[in-house]
């Protein structure tokens, strides 16, 4: 505890070691009970002198040539001349900061889940703050919540120079967003960034990740059985799953439920082949937040997208493909009909405003359909 307090600890910090724990180590949940924490080493080694059990004295602990062991040989008895209870008392303070600091979490864990935005949340690799929400509060709740925040997912907490800074970085007034902080943390590292209201906690692995390119994915669901296309027949009701992009670490896959979205497509009996690709920064498309259709950053601004998620944008269209039947053979029609009708983010999607066309299909009504039947499953 006096280590701690010449080296500026905060209440954390000056609670000491704890006798119980509890922590986790990959998927494991280790519990780390120390039962003789509270009792001096004098009476430890006492015992084992009387029942004559064997033990190891480490040197360094009276070496004084380090902090924690210059302490113990040359601060320690100077204090128990002005106090002899000198180490309980320090105990006693210990314990009650330990109090303190759970009072502290508890309030932390409240404001974190009033200010969190849950839709943009993906533990450990993103985890985001609403700061109009988090200017509400208390500077000092602001300050300990911004703490907690940080730290989740690591056994030490960050450094009081980040905080400060993260909590200047949520009070800045300016449009640049280009600022970005980084910590390393004792699991893995962290950059810190500021996107209009929202503070992101983004680790490296998942930067990594969204850098990576996207697979094209197509899937064909038709009235017929051909031997040259992968057919989804609409009876089926095992969903099909179509990844995006994949690593060791995540894993970004797309469910759909081919008989759910065929239901109207009943009355169009040909095939219809749903193309999930992505979205150039070229290319224009018109969402319901725009009067005309956008691309690029006019485009990134109108939907919120930070900038290192915009290389993660994609677009889904159907294709609807008229067989004409020629003798035996079945011959798909030279001018196919195609609709972007989706734009799709890992944490959220869009609907594209499509013309109306000849086809008899409401391609909104089909969206909303895709929309609500498709899921993101991430794992790591």
């Amino acid at each position: 505890v006096l280590m701690r307090l010449i080296q500026g600890a905060g209440v954390n910090g000056l609670s000491g070691m704890q006798s119980w724990r509890v922590q986790m180590q990959g998927a494991h949940r280790i519990a780390l009970w120390r039962p003789w924490l509270t009792v001096k080493r004098a009476d430890i080694s006492a015992y084992a002198q009387r029942i004559k059990l064997p033990y190891i004295d480490d040197p360094t602990n009276e070496a004084g040539d380090n902090v924690r062991s210059g302490l113990r040989r040359d601060i320690m008895p100077i204090l128990a001349t002005y106090n002899p209870n000198v180490i309980d008392n320090i105990a006693r303070s210990a314990q009650l900061l330990s109090d303190a600091q759970l009072i502290i979490n508890a309030q932390a864990v409240d404001d974190l889940q009033h200010t969190e935005i849950a839709s943009l949340q993906l533990p450990p690799a993103q985890r985001v703050l609403d700061i109009d929400k988090l200017q509400k509060l208390p500077i000092y709740r602001q300050r300990q919540l911004l703490h907690y925040w940080l730290g989740q997912d690591e056994p030490l907490p960050p450094a009081k120079q980040l905080v400060d800074d993260v909590l200047s970085l949520s009070q800045r007034d300016d449009n640049d967003h280009q600022t970005a902080l980084f910590w390393q943390g004792r699991k893995q590292s962290y950059t810190v960034r500021r996107y209009r209201q929202q503070l992101y906690r983004l680790s490296s692995d998942w930067l990594k990740w969204l850098e990576l390119p996207f697979t094209e994915q197509t899937q064909t669901l038709s009235s017929h059985t051909e031997s040259n296309l992968t057919v989804i027949h609409t009876t089926d009701s095992k969903s099909v799953s179509m990844t995006l992009r994949n690593d060791n670490k995540f894993t970004w896959q797309l469910q759909i439920m081919p008989n759910e979205v065929a239901q109207p497509l009943e009355i169009y009996k040909d095939k219809v082949k749903f193309t999930f690709a992505p979205l150039d920064r070229h290319q224009r498309v018109q969402t319901v937040l725009a009067s005309r259709p956008q691309a690029g950053k006019k485009l990134y601004q109108t939907l919120g997208i930070p900038p290192w998620l915009r290389e993660s944008l994609v677009v889904v269209s159907v294709t609807f493909i008229n067989d004409r039947n020629i003798g035996n053979e079945l011959l798909d029609n030279e001018r196919p009909i195609n609709c972007l009708i989706l734009l799709l983010s890992p944490f959220e999607s869009w609907v594209l405003a499509a013309e109306q066309s000849s086809i008899n299909v409401n391609v909104k009504q089909l969206a909303t359909l895709i929309k609500s039947q498709i899921t993101m499953r991430k794992t790591w």
